[in-house]
């Protein structure tokens, strides 16, 4: 009788088992070149913005020192004097081209605002204001400021109802802290442009907020007239 063939025998592969440290080394050695030029871009990466940071803090530092110089060239008596506002204007503008994005750009262009209204450039002054307005919130303490600075220029210019608007936009913000001085301004635009009612309004308004304010015996007078006339 003939043996019936049995199955072959499979034949059993065991594949080797590479270990994993051994797979990363031979991983990053076929990647040796892109790895290196990945590990030069990140540190030049971190680099550039460690040389940013620190070089924005020296140039903030150098606008200080800067600008400190400036304020110091202000005049401090007839403001409206055109020329003892001429060198502080060129200052300003030359600080404002290279310290512009800075902080302390912020104060300086607000006073470049105030001197070109000073000296009656209330369209340049308009700009200025307006433009900083753009960059800072409603709560920022310059807003307030700027806002005066418009109000201001647009009364000399005659723009009386633009400049009341202002006004009652900053009276409006529930952020102002100078809502006496608010107060002030409106009943005085209101006298000058002879409306009695609304300017006693706002004067008295004033008188309640202010005790001691620079404007206080004034208002006061103003007030007995402004009644007197109201009554007769």
């Amino acid at each position: 009788m003939k043996k019936k063939k049995g199955k072959p025998k499979t034949k059993r592969i065991i594949e080797e088992k590479i270990p994993i440290p051994t797979q990363i080394a031979d991983w990053a050695k076929e990647r040796e070149k892109q790895l290196y030029v990945a590990a030069i871009i990140i540190l030049i990466l971190v680099g550039s913005g460690w040389w940013y940071k620190n070089y924005q803090k020296h140039k903030e530092w150098r606008a200080q020192k800067q600008y400190s110089i400036i304020v110091s060239t202000y005049p401090t008596d007839n403001l409206t004097d055109k020329t003892k506002w001429q060198t502080p204007i060129k200052k300003l503008e030359a600080f404002l081209h290279e310290f512009k994005g800075t902080k302390t750009s912020l104060a300086a262009q607000l006073d470049l605002a105030n001197a070109f209204y000073h000296v009656g450039s209330y369209g340049r002054a308009i700009d200025l204001y307006t433009e900083l307005l753009d960059q800072i919130d409603s709560n920022h303490p310059y807003w307030q400021l700027s806002q005066f600075g418009l109000a201001y220029c647009y009364e000399g210019k005659k723009d009386y109802t633009k400049a009341i608007s202002i006004l009652e936009k900053v009276k409006a913000n529930p952020d102002t802290t100078m809502m006496a001085l608010v107060h002030y301004n409106l009943g005085r635009i209101y006298e000058l442009t002879g409306k009695k009612s609304k300017a006693l309004e706002e004067y008295k308004k004033y008188l309640e907020k202010e005790n001691f304010g620079i404007f206080k015996v004034l208002v006061e007078e103003k007030v007995k007239v402004l009644e007197h006339k109201t009554v007769s």
